[in-house]
């Protein structure tokens, strides 16, 4: 039987400074002061539970804490990380999100393009590679003219002897595979040895595939901006204890107080030149203002979340915040977002886990998700505009 709260008046905290799990409505005039992921999540659960909700601001996360363990509130939301020690004071529902601590940073002014870029769809050992096949034709070549036979070519009926003929097109294989790798053409390949076609044909082969690949590779690179960023939390590191960059934690985190209590060197290093902060979009405003301004040697970067630095990314729009490539090298650690809970919380957990789970499966969590970044592209349109986006969203689902 479905769990019935009968009506049952919910409390929720909220911190509004946490998009996309968490952020202010634009529309002044909606019932709900909050928009985001898990105020998605909070209706969900009002409506299939049968209970009301009344939001309730906090000012900061500590305070919203105290209110949780004063029983002011029963559930918080803001993109909270699961922590052994918040568990001892506080229960949490199921796991709805893993996200990752990274950092973002201005996009570089500098142009990247330079001849080195002919030499990067290929790695080293191919290049050497290279050099070695066309040492291998000259000494071929050499062997050939030299010391077997000399070459025969097909007599040629026109105006010039054998011998004229001979002179005026006497064999290079190094010359000939050359031209070849360059889809030139060569004409006289009918007037070659056989063993000699029979190279060129091997070569023929062999360079049709590394030139399509070789063009398919740069004409990638040039069409797609290039960007010498830090692609690792150790880059990071080591240009936070040269003072290349400032690094930007928000005050009263819970990676803030990771980075403060870690023994990890990289930690450490990062957090001896961190400066703390109390506004995320503030600060990221200034990081995506610099990536338009030439000149700045001030260089910040904030570590924060990765969904709300691609969040502040779609905000600000492409170009203003950089972002290092996915993978284990460019985060910090990973983060389980859930909903906490106050301890006395009379009502079964498991329901609401169950719905979360259901919630994930369906995937509808990533499509609120998404459907806050599509948002936020239109933050400066007219609030009709807004609405009409948002409806058409809602009645484009499946």
């Amino acid at each position: 039987m479905r769990l019935n709260l009968q009506g049952k008046m919910i409390k929720i905290g909220f911190f509004n400074d946490h998009p996309p799990y968490t952020s202010a409505n634009p529309i002044r005039d909606s019932t709900s002061p909050v928009i985001g992921l898990e105020p998605d999540i909070i209706d969900t659960m009002a409506e299939y539970f049968n209970f009301s909700v009344h939001y309730i601001h906090c000012h900061n996360r500590s305070i919203m804490n105290q209110m949780l363990m004063d029983k002011v509130i029963d559930f918080e939301i803001g993109g909270l990380m699961m922590t052994y020690h918040q568990h001892l004071r506080m229960n949490f529902f199921f796991t709805h999100w893993m996200d990752y601590i990274t950092f973002g940073t201005r996009w570089s002014m500098k142009n990247s393009t330079s001849f080195t870029l002919l030499l990067k769809p290929f790695s080293y050992q191919v290049w050497f590679l290279f050099i070695v096949v066309f040492i291998v034709f000259i000494i071929l070549n050499k062997f050939k003219i030299r010391i077997i036979i000399p070459i025969r070519i097909v007599q040629h009926r026109n105006r010039f002897n054998s011998q004229q003929y001979r002179s005026s097109i006497e064999l290079n294989l190094l010359w000939i595979n050359l031209s070849l790798l360059f889809r030139q053409p060569y004409h006289w390949l009918r007037y070659l040895d056989t063993s000699i076609k029979i190279c060129v044909i091997f070569w023929t082969f062999s360079a049709l595939i590394l030139t399509t690949f070789y063009s398919g590779f740069i004409s990638s690179i040039l069409a797609i901006p290039i960007h010498d960023g830090i692609t690792t939390v150790h880059q990071f590191a080591e240009q936070c204890e040269s003072q290349n960059i400032i690094p930007l934690i928000r005050n009263n985190t819970s990676w803030a107080n990771v980075f403060s209590h870690s023994k990890i060197d990289v930690f450490q290093t990062i957090w001896r030149n961190s400066r703390l902060i109390n506004d995320t979009e503030k600060e990221l405003r200034i990081i995506a203002s610099q990536s338009m301004m030439n000149g700045d040697d001030r260089k910040f970067a904030m570590i924060t979340a990765r969904e709300t630095l691609r969040y502040f990314r779609f905000l600000f729009g492409d170009g203003s915040i950089y972002t290092p490539p996915d993978g284990d090298d460019s985060t910090f650690y990973p983060i389980l977002v859930s909903i906490p809970v106050r301890l006395s919380f009379e009502y079964d957990h498991q329901p609401f886990n169950d719905l979360i789970i259901h919630l994930q499966a369906a995937g509808l969590l990533e499509r609120w998700r998404n459907r806050q970044l599509i948002r936020v592209q239109y933050l400066d349109e007219s609030i009709d505009s807004f609405i009409d986006i948002y409806n058409d969203y809602d009645n484009n689902e499946i």
